[in-house]
């Protein structure tokens, strides 16, 4: 992996005097994107704009539970998790889901089983909705 991160230029390779250590420095601005074994995703674009600017390119691995989106860290920690889920799309290696104020898009790194079991009850729905009615 460091023949190939050198090769595309986001590091150099500096030995000390003696050769023993090697110093590693990265090229303009452009950081790798190392993606951890572990990522299925790539969170790629949200409407929520926090969340957007905070993990923009972030690879992880969602999950789903009670209509919710889980979005998992490198070290298993959760990351963010949406609201609840009211529709997905599948579109090639892009994964949409919309929740009831939100949009949110991952790049699939990982064969992922997604079906409409992993979307709120309508009945959870309308009752969230009753709330703000």
């Amino acid at each position: 992996m460091i023949a190939e991160m050198v090769q595309a230029k986001y590091i150099t390779l500096d030995f000390d005097d003696n050769g023993d250590e090697i110093v590693k420095e990265y090229k303009g601005d452009k950081k790798p994107n190392i993606i951890s074994k572990k990522s299925n995703v790539m969170f790629i674009d949200s409407t929520n704009i926090e969340i957007l600017n905070e993990y923009k390119h972030r690879d992880g691995k969602i999950t789903f539970r009670d209509g919710v989106l889980y979005f998992f860290g490198r070290f298993g920690e959760v990351v963010f998790r949406t609201s609840m889920l009211e529709d997905y799309e599948i579109n090639g290696d892009l994964l949409t889901f919309k929740t009831m104020n939100s949009v949110y898009r991952f790049k699939m790194l990982k064969d992922i089983k997604i079906d409409d079991s992993i979307l709120a009850s309508q009945e959870n729905i309308d009752k969230v909705k009753s709330f703000y009615s």
